[in-house]
């Protein structure tokens, strides 16, 4: 098994601060070039993808998709039904990508510890990417993903 637990969850949680900025508020903000995402990818993964929070599993499936965009993390999207829903709760937050469309939040607090925000869908996504439309995605940084097989 392969334990991919990113720790960028700092620079993560600034880029997420910042998307929600007026161009105002952005000036003197370090700038993320939406140049640099020339392409997006989604494809099925081969593998069962867990996530866990601690000892809890919040998500298992055989069936996510991996969605790759420019020199982002790859992250991994899962179908609702393979996902802990009973431990989300929507947040009123929400954020808009030129690529992929208008995202929705869910938090959710395992073992006394709250993750604010740290599961988005694009509910409907823009045409081009209807594959991820309302598929869960986890901020990998904020909890522990495991591939096997």
């Amino acid at each position: 098994m392969i334990n991919a637990n990113y720790r960028l969850k700092s620079f993560h949680k600034a880029l997420y601060a910042s998307s929600r900025l007026s161009q105002p508020e952005r000036k003197g903000l370090a700038r993320y070039d939406w140049r640099m995402v020339n392409h997006i990818d989604v494809h099925p993964t081969n593998s069962r993808v867990i996530v866990r929070v601690g000892d809890v599993t919040v998500a298992d499936s055989n069936q996510a998709q991996v969605l790759a965009e420019g020199s982002l993390p790859p992250r991994h999207y899962f179908p609702r039904d393979h996902v802990r829903m009973d431990l989300l709760t929507a947040s009123e937050s929400s954020t808009h990508c030129p690529y992929k469309g208008d995202a929705s939040y869910w938090s959710m607090t395992i073992e006394g510890e709250e993750f604010e925000d740290v599961v988005w869908s694009y509910e409907n996504p823009i045409p081009e990417m209807s594959v991820i439309a309302g598929l869960l995605c986890f901020y990998d940084e904020q909890v522990t993903v495991e591939l096997s097989g």
